[in-house]
């Protein structure tokens, strides 16, 4: 009987030529060795919506902790969160949760009201989101990447002063 293939992230397959033997525990916890099938390497195809969602993360989000809590906020609509309780959530100091909900706000991602913070919804780019939530939890590794080689947020805040906006 053919072994199933496994889907195994590309950072956590062997070396070309390669393969790993896999523990398997039947019902009597026995053990067994299977060989691990390990499917050839698709290239992912350039798609519109994956460029956009990823000219959003090059345009909108500075740190991977912005992405983290604009997801939060999005996961969580129509829920306020304290900002000390979302600062706990993502592991961060209140002022620096406070700052990076700030810039949130500036960007029309996330409302303010009375003393809770929560997803803008009449955001601009709430039809990108459900894309952005599903291509960070597919494509983390690489979304990360991709933030921390901007350049850095003040460099950034400094272009924005130059972009021309509509009124």
């Amino acid at each position: 009987m053919r072994q199933p293939a496994l889907l195994i992230p590309l950072s956590l397959r062997p070396p070309p030529g390669k393969t790993w033997h896999l523990t398997n525990f039947a019902s009597n916890s026995t053990a067994r060795l299977c060989r691990a099938r390990i499917p050839p390497v698709a290239m992912h195809e350039e798609n519109p919506l994956r460029r956009e969602v990823d000219q959003f993360i090059l345009d909108e989000i500075d740190s991977v902790p912005h992405l983290e809590a604009l997801l939060l906020l999005w996961n969580s609509k129509p829920r306020p969160w304290p900002v000390d309780e979302l600062a706990r959530s993502l592991y961060l100091q209140t002022d620096s949760t406070a700052s990076l909900l700030r810039d949130l706000q500036d960007r029309g991602l996330a409302a303010f009201d009375a003393g809770h913070w929560c997803w803008n919804s009449n955001s601009p780019r709430a039809d990108l989101m459900p894309l952005v939530d599903a291509t960070y939890r597919r494509e983390l590794v690489r979304l990360s990447s991709m933030i921390h080689s901007k350049a850095s947020p003040a460099v950034r805040q400094f272009a924005r002063a130059f972009r021309l906006k509509k009124d």
